[in-house]
């Protein structure tokens, strides 16, 4: 079944990985990863014989070490970071580096930085810039995004519920504050940033919309081609209770079809224009892109962003595109980067879905061929 299929070793690589971070995420079941390991190494060594199994098996065998361990390298390191600063935090001064200032709808904290550890007193951590801090702040806060901060000391910590814990650890933030008004010394505003810059002309960008349009139609774009949770759920109801009747309200959330139809959409137009391929996928590319920085993320829209774009870069260099393979690589990094994400549901749904589908249709393209 091995040969016909043309699955590339790859995926066996990918699925020892999934494999390991979710045994080893239970902590009651942590232990059989190596169990495991040893058993499928000894039916490695006695199927050497038989090339192709011995290779499925020490590749999967190695995905298996790699997310066993790359799962407690993060979640150790995280847990030391969260610790130190949520401790250190009332009494020494916190340098920030400003990521983010979003408008919410929340009434009490309508405003939230995300920011970049940078010192905490006068030391750096080793670990410094790789997590970040949320502060919840009830007045619109005069920094910007690019800026360096000084927080005095200010009462942060983690919620005590392991699912939301999870779910900032998820986001590389190792700790949260609130704060009716923030209270910091600006200690370097660059000229020039990027991201200040991207933040401005989606702010405007979305700003002109919502002055420009219905409310209820404002909200429905913002959550089909924004994707942006903080949206005005009164407007939503309706069209909720509509989406449900019919089974569909899963569209309502933006996802890979998105940005499927988005490309579906600009390809068609682009084929009109007398360009040259090249010229034509790299117009494509951009305005993915363009589109993405304009947007607000999430794990299946950053999913179909990566396969698309890898998808046009294969084509713009010629070579072949198998969408199998492109999941695979997508699933191994994301899973890398952060190896939490397997236990959301999000992720488990995008990427479960995406492969059944992708898989179905291999094998009817296989079929086909026989």
């Amino acid at each position: 079944m091995f040969l016909p299929l043309h699955v590339h070793p790859f995926f066996f690589f990918v699925l020892g990985l999934i494999v390991a971070i979710g045994i080893a995420g239970q902590d009651a079941l942590g232990f059989l990863v190596p169990i495991i390991s040893v058993v499928l190494g000894l039916g490695a060594a006695l199927a050497s014989r038989y090339r192709l199994i011995s290779l499925v098996v020490f590749v999967f065998l190695g995905g298996m070490f790699i997310g066993w361990g790359r799962l407690n390298w993060y979640t150790f390191f995280y847990k030391k970071a969260s610790q130190e600063v949520i401790a250190a935090s009332a009494l020494k001064a916190l340098t920030l580096t400003i990521t983010g200032v979003e408008h919410r709808s929340d009434v009490r904290y309508p405003y939230m930085i995300s920011s970049t550890l940078e010192k905490i007193g006068n030391t750096r951590p080793s670990w410094a810039r790789n997590y970040g801090i949320q502060l919840y702040i009830g007045t619109r806060p005069s920094c910007l995004v690019g800026d360096t901060i000084i927080v005095p000391a200010l009462k942060i910590s983690l919620p005590a519920n392991p699912i939301h814990e999870n779910w900032y650890a998820r986001s590389d933030v190792i700790a949260t504050g609130f704060c009716p008004r923030l209270k910091y010394d600006l200690l370097n505003r660059p000229i020039y940033h990027l991201g200040r810059w991207l933040q401005k002309k989606r702010n405007f960008l979305w700003m002109r919309l919502r002055h420009s349009l219905s409310k209820q139609t404002y909200t429905l774009m913002a959550s089909l081609f924004g994707g942006s949770k903080d949206i005005d759920k009164i407007h939503m109801r309706d069209i909720k209770e509509l989406f449900k009747r019919w089974g569909i309200s899963h569209q309502l959330a933006r996802s890979g079809l998105h940005v499927a139809l988005f490309l579906l959409f600009w390809g068609m137009l682009l084929r009109l224009l007398p360009l040259p391929l090249a010229v034509r996928l790299i117009t494509l590319l951009l305005l993915l892109l363009t589109y993405a920085l304009l947007t607000w993320p999430s794990v299946s829209f950053m999913r179909a962003l990566s396969m698309g774009t890898i998808a046009t870069i294969l084509r713009l260099f010629g070579k072949q595109v198998n969408s199998l393979h492109i999941l695979s690589l997508v699933a191994c990094g994301t899973l890398l980067l952060n190896p939490l994400h397997l236990f959301f549901i999000d992720f488990q749904l995008s990427f479960g879905f995406s492969f059944i589908l992708l898989w179905l249709a291999h094998l009817d393209y296989i079929e086909k061929r026989l």
